[in-house]
This record gives C-alpha cells, sequence and structure tokens, in this order.
C-alpha cells in the first residue's frame, strides 16, 4: 500500500532509521534526526541498486513518484538510471583558458593568506619555470605527468 502525503507529511523519527514503502521500489527513508529521503531500489543486471530522488519536502510524494516513472522508463530501454544520472551531471566542459591566465587567478587570489615575500617569489617561479614550457597551453590540455616532469627538472637545478 502506498502512502499518503499525510502519512509521508507526519512520519515520525525513532531510535533507528525506517522506510515507508511505496510502489515500483520507491520508499521514503526516514532517518533518526527526522530526516526524510526519497529512493528507489532497483536492479540492473542483476546487481541491486539504489537511486536518490532528493528531500522531502522539497521533493513532494507526487514529484518523487514521477521521478520513480522516469527511472522505471530507462529501465524498461535497458540503461541504468543511476549511470543515466551520473552522465548527465558530469563535470562541466573544462576551461579552454590558458594555463598562465588560470595560474595569476590562483596567485591573486591567494595574496592575503601568504606572505609578501613569499607571494612575490611564487609568481616569480611560475614566471621563470613554468609558464615558458605551459603557460600558453590550454589548461585542459596540461597533463599531471608534464606538472611532474616539470617539478623534477626544477628540483634537480634547485639542488
Amino acid at each position: 500500500m502506498s502512502p499518503k502525503e499525510l502519512e509521508v507529511k507526519y512520519a515520525t523519527k525513532r531510535r533507528r532509521p525506517y522506510k515507508l514503502a511505496d510502489v515500483g521500489g520507491l520508499h521514503i527513508f526516514v532517518q533518526p534526526t527526522g530526516s526524510k529521503l526519497w529512493r528507489m531500489k532497483y536492479r540492473f543486471w542483476g546487481k541491486e541498486k539504489l537511486l536518490s530522488f532528493g528531500k522531502y519536502p522539497e521533493v513532494s510524494l507526487a514529484a518523487a513518484k514521477a521521478k520513480r516513472d522516469d527511472a522505471k522508463a530507462l529501465l524498461a530501454e535497458g540503461r541504468d538510471p543511476g549511470t543515466e544520472r551520473k552522465a548527465a551531471s558530469a563535470a562541466p566542459v573544462p576551461s579552454q583558458d590558458g594555463f598562465e591566465q588560470i595560474a595569476h587567478g590562483w596567485h591573486a587570489n591567494r595574496a592575503d593568506g601568504l606572505d609578501p615575500g613569499h607571494f612575490d617569489r611564487l609568481l616569480a617561479h611560475f614566471e621563470r619555470d613554468v609558464f615558458p614550457g605551459i603557460g600558453s597551453r590550454p589548461i585542459a590540455e596540461v597533463t599531471a605527468p608534464e606538472i611532474l616532469a616539470l617539478i623534477a627538472k626544477n628540483a634537480v637545478s634547485l639542488s
């Protein structure tokens, strides 16, 4: 039997977390703190998974049911709703700003937290050791091995 809106609203906290079940794997998870979370339990390729839809009352019963129906539609198409959600909320497209431009912004942001002498030396090191090699390249193209190579090269020159 699916819960009514009032049952969800007045679900009280208990010593242990509990669930108020709806149909189709949807349930509201009531935590000991009183927090209420919409979740859907489902299976994809034989593996049990859990999908979260948000907190009650920000997500109403009707909205949670609509999200459940959307997830069920994806399952019917043979697609994992959890993976689809992760892909949709993936990191934004990397910036095409140059490494030097972003480094200058980072450096300016650190001005209040650094000793003025260290602040100036830090920028001088970047200008001498880093910017000539990778400063003009888009930040998305700079790789970790390149940065490690710069560090190793400059560590050798310091000793």
